[in-house]
């Protein structure tokens, strides 16, 4: 009797470390994440500076709980502090600390495949500068119809627009790094350009609120929201602010 009780208590003390090392097994860290993810390039050590390297990325509460928190535009910079492999995709945990009032969370950083193609979401580094600004035709964007040309005299002072599509991203330069974004139906008063860059047309506008001035992307002539877009018009009354 004795011999089966010892018996049962090493069965249980055993069954115990096996729960204990099941519960203490890390997470991957590293790796390719594969078949969803490419290969990581936040191999760390930690925090490593990177920037959003496509049009937007997604801030989540979790890989295992996707719960949007917020969507961070191209450029926007921030530091990896982790990274996790979960069910085939490469996840870091991300604080975008420059920018005010923004949370920490987790972004994909890659697809081999998806919705907008594969690619690395998130890179790391820095973001490159805006190329200058020129003059002349800027194919990839519609011809400027908020007034002033490229090359040419600048928009008229007194002159004011309004978000023309869901939502527009104010930087700080022609093609620079996101300030912050604006969404319809907010109106601005337009305070310089039109000027050509990165391929594109860009207007200086003033929403007239705090970190509200700077640059956006009037029109595009390919997009992944459609073709032919103009993000941004001119009011009924381009004097008047108010009938916007």
């Amino acid at each position: 009797m004795r011999k089966i009780t010892l018996l049962l208590l090493a069965l249980i003390i055993m069954m115990g470390l096996s729960v204990v090392a099941v519960q203490a097994a890390p997470a991957e860290h590293h790796g390719n994440c594969t078949p969803g993810s490419r290969a990581t390039q936040f191999n760390g050590p930690f925090p490593q500076a990177g920037f959003v390297n496509e049009r937007f990325s997604t801030l989540r509460v979790s890989p295992q709980n996707p719960t949007p928190i917020r969507v961070f535009q191209t450029d926007a910079t921030f530091q990896v502090v982790d990274h996790q492999c979960y069910r085939g995709f490469s996840w870091v945990r991300v604080d975008y600390a420059a920018i005010a009032g923004s949370p920490d969370g987790w972004s994909l950083e890659s697809e081999v495949g998806g919705l907008y193609g594969g690619g690395y979401w998130l890179v790391p580094g820095t973001p490159p500068p805006p190329p200058p600004p020129v003059g002349g035709p800027c194919t990839g964007s519609l011809a400027p119809a908020m007034g002033g040309s490229l090359g040419g005299p600048a928009v008229a002072p007194g002159t004011f627009g309004r978000i023309a599509e869901t939502f527009s991203t104010l930087r700080t330069a022609p093609a620079g790094n996101a300030i912050r974004r604006f969404n319809a139906p907010d109106d601005f008063a337009v305070v310089g350009g039109p000027v050509c860059a990165g391929n594109l047309v860009w207007y200086q506008i003033d929403y007239g609120v705090p970190n509200g001035l700077g640059w956006a992307l009037e029109s595009e002539v390919n997009s992944v929201y459609g073709n032919n877009k103009r993000w941004l018009e001119l009011c009924p009354t381009p004097g008047n602010r108010a009938s916007c």
